[in-house]
């Protein structure tokens, strides 16, 4: 592990998932956010790490809650990046998919790793692709589809949501085809869904969400 202080930027790869947000008129707008902490990135201003570990660790380190200039080397505070999109691939924390891979420039005070990096500034530079909500596998942006459901938005493969979009386009869930085939952790999902689901929006929804950060997204197939 090493220290450093960069003013000039490293790429690194990294998952978001996504979020609705509203606008000053009141309409939806995609956002990215941090995985497992709720912390969204804004468009157009670096993101800054902030400390929001130690009272859970109980660590008496340079970044107590809530103060600026992170990471520090004995705390796990910091915007994460990994070294390459494999590392990225076989973190545990997307395993069960619904994220958005990319790359991620990544400068100030800079703490390595033998697989990532934690630095105290971030903003994303390209978006490349998601690991589908149902099936977990990477596809690329410009075919993946968004499930919008009650306070979660969910990226999706085409084969599921033409599943989706058998079983929900009657005025009423078609539960003949919810429950078939008889496999628990598809029944229970499907009447989740049920229960929840809004509606699909159709592949291309990732390039508003790539100009809102005035960012790439990645040519199709190139995942």
């Amino acid at each position: 592990m090493s220290e450093l202080t960069l003013l000039r930027h490293i790429e690194a790869w990294r998952f978001w998932e996504p979020i609705g947000e509203k606008d000053c008129h009141g309409q939806p707008e995609l956002a990215l956010v941090s995985l497992g902490h709720a912390y969204i990135w804004p468009p157009g201003e670096a993101a800054e790490a902030t400390c929001g570990y130690c009272p859970a660790f109980q660590q008496d380190c340079a970044g107590a809650a809530g103060e600026k200039g992170m990471p520090t080397y004995n705390c796990p505070g910091g915007l994460y990046g990994y070294k390459s999109k494999a590392f990225a691939l076989k973190d545990p924390a997307v395993s069960d998919g619904n994220v958005i891979l990319g790359k991620v420039a990544l400068w100030g005070r800079i703490t390595e790793h033998e697989k990532g990096y934690r630095a105290q500034y971030g903003y994303p530079l390209s978006l490349e692709g998601g690991l589908c909500w149902h099936c977990g596998k990477l596809i690329p942006l410009d075919q993946a589809w968004l499930i919008v459901a009650d306070e979660m938005i969910l990226v999706t493969c085409s084969r599921y949501s033409s599943h989706l979009a058998n079983v929900f386009r009657p005025a009423s869930p078609n539960w003949k085809a919810l429950l078939n085939p008889l496999n628990l952790r598809y029944v229970l999902l499907n009447v989740w869904m049920a229960k929840h689901f809004r509606y699909l929006q159709s592949p291309g929804w990732h390039m508003g969400l790539a100009a809102r950060y005035g960012v790439p997204a990645v040519a199709e197939g190139r995942v």
